[in-house]
C-alpha cells in the first residue's frame, strides 16, 4: 500500500509521477554501487544501522504489497529493491562472520531486524507507512553522514556514485511526496545529510589527496 497522491498536482518540472519513476532508478543504483563497493573491497559501504532499517522495510513493504493483492509496477519495484537488499544483507553477513571473524554485528542484525519488521508491521497495518519511511530515511542519512565522518568509507569513485544516487534518489521521492509539512521539513534535511556526506568524502579525498603531496615533496627533497 502507498498513500495516495493527488494526480492533479503538478509541479513546475512537469509531471509529478516522473519523480517516483526517478526516484526508484537511483535508489536501484544505490544499491547496485553498494553492492559492487562490498565485492571489491570486502567492507560494506553503508552503515549497520541502515542494513537493519532498509531491509527491514523492503521486507514488510514486499510482504504488505503480496498481502493486498498489489499486482502493479509496485510489487516489481519492492521484489527488486528486496533482493538487492538480500544481497548486500548476505555480503555484510559473510564479512563480518567469516573474513573479519566477528559474530557480534551478525547477532545485532538478527535481533535488530525482527524487531524492526514486527514495528513496521504495526505501523503499516494503522496506516502510517509514509511517515516510517521518512523517519527511516533520516536515521539512515545521519548514520551514512557519521559513517563517513569517521572514515568508515573507502576514498573510491564508487563511494561518490554511492552519494550522488542516494541524493538523487532521496531528492527525486521529496519532490514526489511533498504535501505534508513534515515531508517537507524531514526532505529537506535528509537532503542537507546526503549532500554533507558527499561534502565531508570530496574533503577527506583532497585532504589526503595533499598530504599525498607533501609526503612526495619531503621524499624528494631527501633524495637530492
Amino acid at each position: 500500500m502507498r498513500e495516495i497522491v493527488n494526480i492533479s498536482r503538478i509541479s513546475f518540472l512537469g509531471d509529478i509521477w516522473m519523480f517516483d519513476y526517478l526516484q526508484g532508478i537511483f535508489w536501484s543504483l544505490t544499491y547496485i554501487c553498494l553492492i559492487i563497493y562490498a565485492i571489491k573491497f570486502k567492507a560494506h559501504g553503508i552503515p549497520l544501522v541502515a542494513i537493519c532499517l532498509n531491509f527491514a522495510w523492503e521486507t514488510v513493504a514486499l510482504a504488505n504489497s503480496v498481502h493486498n493483492r498489489d499486482l502493479s509496477a509496485i510489487l516489481i519495484i519492492h521484489i527488486l529493491w528486496f533482493s538487492l537488499d538480500l544481497i548486500i544483507v548476505n555480503l555484510f553477513l559473510f564479512q563480518e562472520t567469516r573474513i573479519h571473524e566477528n559474530k557480534k554485528p551478525k547477532l545485532i542484525f538478527i535481533i535488530s531486524y525482527i524487531c524492526l519488521v514486527m514495528c513496521f508491521w504495526i505501523f503499516f497495518e494503522k496506516g502510517y507507512m509514509l511517515l516510517l519511511s521518512y523517519l527511516s530515511d533520516l536515521i539512515m542519512a545521519i548514520a551514512f553522514y557519521f559513517f563517513v565522518l569517521f572514515d568508515r568509507v573507502k576514498q573510491h569513485c564508487i563511494s561518490y556514485l554511492v552519494g550522488f544516487f542516494k541524493f538523487f534518489g532521496d531528492m527525486f521521492a521529496w519532490l514526489y511526496y511533498r504535501d505534508a509539512v513534515y515531508i517537507e521539513v524531514i526532505g529537506i534535511i535528509v537532503l542537507i545529510c546526503n549532500i554533507a556526506y558527499i561534502v565531508v568524502l570530496l574533503k577527506k579525498s583532497n585532504l589526503r589527496l595533499l598530504v599525498h603531496k607533501i609526503n612526495e615533496k619531503k621524499r624528494s627533497h631527501r633524495r637530492r
